[in-house]
């Protein structure tokens, strides 16, 4: 599986990697080991605990909970790495993967259209047979029976589970939070909503929090 990167390897434990050094993701009986410069991760990531044909629900033997910046390195570090099982990548947003980070920045001030900033441009994903499942929120996980639950009820059948959904920004809970004006920004509907409402030569506006997307 090629270096661990100074982890120590206890063949046959669960995860089989302990005391990493960097960060250590453990997927099911099979392991995988991340760091900054190295990735390793065993073929059969998903095949042995993998139980298909459950009648007509969904299924995958990767599924990936997150459709941003994550979840598709997730996806695209798996071919990479020659994993030929079945990914589906499911996620709220109703578009392809793309970066966040402009959507405060070049996309927000018109310098980008929404294309230049994908991770992929969108037939990357049919082509190495990465399924996207658009627009979908997951409501429960059955950890026991490998499942999720999915708008509308539907069901998806898994045999490894990666979630990369990220977070919501929180709402100031203070009188006048709701009013028309006050925006939060996550995605590019919120982007969008916000462009939609900036008014040309608007000179004086107000910015909560300090991370990567506030700074532009």
């Amino acid at each position: 599986c090629g270096s661990t990167n100074g982890a120590k390897v206890k063949p046959g434990a669960k995860g089989g990697v302990v005391d990493p050094p960097a960060w250590k993701g453990e997927l099911n009986a099979t392991w995988a080991y991340f760091s900054s410069k190295r990735f390793c991760a065993q073929n059969s990531i998903a095949q042995r605990s993998f139980a298909p044909n459950r009648g007509r629900m969904t299924e995958a033997e990767v599924v990936i909970v997150g459709t941003g910046h994550g979840g598709a390195q997730a996806a695209i570090a798996l071919r990479q790495l020659g994993f030929a099982g079945s990914i589906l990548m499911v996620g709220r947003d109703k578009v392809a993967p793309y970066e966040r980070p402009p959507l405060t920045k070049e996309y927000l001030v018109g310098e980008k259209p929404f294309e230049r900033i994908l991770v992929r441009p969108p037939a990357f994903w049919p082509e190495r047979n990465i399924a996207l499942k658009l627009g979908t929120n997951v409501s429960k996980v059955d950890p026991a029976a490998k499942v999720l639950t999915v708008s509308g009820g539907e069901t998806i059948a898994y045999g490894t589970l990666i979630w990369a959904a990220g977070g919501d920004p929180r709402r100031p809970s203070c009188p006048g939070a709701q009013l028309r004006g006050i925006h939060t920004l996550r995605d590019k509907a919120d982007a969008d909503r916000l462009i939609g409402e900036l008014e040309p030569g608007a000179g004086r506006g107000g910015v909560l929090g300090g991370g990567v997307i506030r700074v532009g």
